[in-house]
């Protein structure tokens, strides 16, 4: 019986998307699934795939591009286990670390969700960075704890009637999580494990001011609809701290970056409450089309 799922939505990567099959053939786990939804409008997987059968348990799902909340769905409603995690098509895994990550729930019966640390290839921290190396996961840390491929669920049926809001582009696995836990289980992260993923925060260099922006409007949606209006005068207020900070440096470019994020961050709260979204997916047609 598969006791671990693997999901992973996939599009126009396949150097990465090798490198990650190759970490999870070298998993020391006998019952684990790999669900690749794939979203290329090509065969560019095929290969890649073909080569890992008879090392993997693949099911390999063909999907029309429509975005990786829906890709992650069909996963989740395909897959088998009882643990399920998300991994990115970029990032990869410690040999056992599917292994440590089914023994830390055994470890931990009250625990229905487990956030992991994140680094990058040079072993610094690339997400999740909260100030504590362990917590309970909670709406006043979730934006620096529940980056989607550090997370692991071991699911409850309740927590099987739980998907990704398909009209959320950005901010999508924060909500995600945060609605798990809302059917009455608890969630901790624990930065004794980790994954790896490259850096790709705003001032990395891999971030456009109109990516900044959709980032910073999927983060206000979420503070509408999980926290309060303090909450999301305080991000407001350390992305404009930061913004001078970075200027003083003499960095203008990085500084408009952050500046774009706030403006993100203030369009997404301002239209979500215009729409009274209080985080029903009813009403997810209201959200932000962050394509627009």
């Amino acid at each position: 019986m598969t006791t671990v799922s693997l999901v992973c939505a996939t599009r126009g990567r396949t150097a990465e998307f090798e490198h990650l099959l190759t970490t999870l053939i070298a998993q020391d786990h006998s019952s684990m699934e790999v669900i690749v939804v794939d979203q290329n409008p090509d065969d560019r997987l095929v290969p890649i795939i073909e080569s890992a059968l008879g090392k993997l348990d693949i099911n390999h799902i063909r999907m029309t591009p429509t975005g990786v909340s829906a890709a992650r769905n069909a996963g989740f409603r395909a897959s088998r286990g009882t643990l399920v995690t998300f991994p990115d098509d970029d990032c990869w895994y410690p040999p056992t670390l599917v292994a440590d990550v089914e023994a830390w729930f055994q470890g931990h019966p009250d625990y229905n969700v487990l956030a992991v640390a994140c680094l990058d290839e040079s072993g610094v921290r690339s997400g999740n960075r909260w100030f504590q190396d362990e917590c309970d996961l909670k709406v006043s840390n979730s934006l620096r704890t529940t980056m989607m491929p550090t997370l692991f669920f071991n699911c409850t049926p309740a927590m099987r009637e739980v998907f990704f809001d398909e009209a959320l582009n950005y901010g999508e696995d924060t909500d995600f999580c945060l609605r798990q836990l809302k059917t009455g289980v608890k969630g901790r992260l624990d930065s004794s494990l980790n994954i790896f993923h490259p850096c790709r925060d705003m001032l990395s260099g891999t971030v456009t001011a109109d990516r900044a922006v959709k980032y910073g409007s999927g983060m206000g949606v979420l503070v509408r609809r999980h926290a309060t209006l303090l909450l999301w005068f305080a991000l407001l207020t350390y992305d404009l701290v930061r913004a001078a900070l970075v200027a003083c440096r003499g960095r203008m470019h990085d500084a408009g970056i952050v500046v774009a994020h706030a403006r993100g961050l203030t369009k997404g709260y301002m239209k979500a409450a215009l729409h009274g979204d209080f985080g029903g997916i009813d009403k997810r047609r209201i959200l932000l089309d962050t394509e627009k």
